[in-house]
């Protein structure tokens, strides 16, 4: 009888429009939470002008990657089936597991090219990607930057003041390095050079440390460095240090 009178249909729009509204709340809260998982600062400064400037942004890979022959794989694989099988006779099940999914993560990494992002050095920090997958760091967040050699290629090594990431790794075009140094340089403190001579295990993770002198944009001198500290706009958010790097100190 329902059916006749039309009942079903008001008790299903019903449910419909019900549906509808939660939907829209879950939307909302989502947004919310989103908003809060982005530095204070960099929200702040986005609702007053709708988008931080940016002062320079380029594109390059989101990590290094080098092309490997078959040597390499063959080598890779005769040492992880030899670790599988000493770890096999004394029974270590999980750490085979372990062994077999690190050296499956080296395969996927070797042979799938990564893809390029858009790096871009703003007023508030230092943005990565574009859109939903934009990774923001304030410079309050930040503590220092280096760069290093590995692989063949100049990286950018950014590290943090955070539990995690404690260090941000970027790769650039080699063109484009003068303007990122002299922009970082008035943003952080060049990293100290390492006291203690590179083992190979640094070299392999970190890349050969390349100091300040050496990556240091030509023309520029203690005088410009300071100058440029001194007369750069401070907003918000945005850490200046008005002593210039210690490997600048040295030279």
């Amino acid at each position: 009888m329902s059916a006749v009178f039309g009942f079903g249909d008001i008790g299903h729009k019903a449910q419909i429009q019900d549906l509808q509204r939660q939907i829209d709340e879950l939307k909302k809260k989502l947004a919310e939470k989103e908003q809060e998982l982005l530095p204070s600062k960099y929200r702040v400064a986005k609702i007053i002008q709708g988008e931080s400037k940016i002062l320079h942004k380029w594109n390059a890979p989101s990590r290094p990657f080098v092309k490997r022959g078959k040597q390499w794989y063959w080598t890779v694989a005769l040492v992880t089936l030899t670790l599988i099988v000493i770890l096999a006779f004394f029974q270590e099940a999980v750490i085979i597991a372990a062994v077999i999914g690190f050296m499956f993560i080296i395969y996927l990494v070797s042979t799938v090219p990564p893809a390029e992002i858009e790096y871009r050095l703003t007023e508030f920090g230092v943005e990565m990607g574009t859109g939903e997958d934009t990774t923001v760091y304030t410079w309050d967040q930040l503590d220092s930057f280096w760069i290093s050699l590995k692989q063949g290629r100049e990286i950018l090594n950014i590290d943090t003041k955070l539990s995690f990431p404690l260090r941000i790794v970027m790769l650039f075009p080699e063109e484009e390095r003068d303007r990122i140094v002299t922009i970082l340089s008035e943003k952080l403190p060049y990293k100290e050079a390492p006291k203690k001579k590179q083992g190979w295990l640094s070299v392999q993770i970190d890349g050969i440390y390349i100091p300040y002198h050496e990556v240091r944009p030509k023309g520029k001198n203690t005088l410009d460095f300071q100058k440029s500290v001194n007369t750069m706009e401070t907003v918000p958010g945005t850490i200046v240090s008005s002593q210039m790097p210690s490997s600048q100190k040295q030279l």
